[in-house]
């Protein structure tokens, strides 16, 4: 007999300052490629990706990429509704843009929740670290 495939949609944001690498994280997870130029987000762009999450199980990954200028704040809460998931982006060469994420956070909490009410859970992601303080 032939299995189901069950489908689950997960809208997932990219939220933080302007140029603190958002597309480019999107792109690399999405393509696997690195782009060096990018062009500003206006408004919000988005992306999605399959994940075969197991034989039956399937996972549609949405990843809206939310522009970070202060001109693109007032409309997140469009862009908000029916997030399940947070990626808070910082750049590690900018302190300003470090924070700018508790409002980021701020902004998701005031307009958005999850359908049982709960908070929208977050990562906060540095990027932009051009070399490994860790490794040999």
């Amino acid at each position: 007999t032939a299995q189901t495939m069950n489908e689950h949609l997960m809208k997932i944001l990219i939220v933080g300052d302007g140029d603190v690498g958002k597309s480019s994280f999107v792109h690399r997870y999405i393509s696997g490629a690195f782009n060096k130029t990018y062009k500003m987000t206006v408004g919000v762009d988005f992306s999605l990706k399959v994940l075969q999450w197991s034989d039956t199980e399937k996972v549609r990954l949405q990843l809206w990429d939310i522009a970070g200028q202060e001109r693109f704040i007032s409309m997140t809460r469009i862009y908000y509704k029916g997030a399940l998931g947070c990626v808070v982006m910082f750049d590690v060469t900018s302190s300003s843009s470090f924070r700018s994420c508790l409002q980021w956070k701020r902004d998701l909490d005031n307009k958005a929740m999850l359908p049982n009410g709960d908070s929208i859970p977050c990562i906060l992601l540095a990027n932009k670290v051009t070399r490994c303080i860790y490794c040999p």
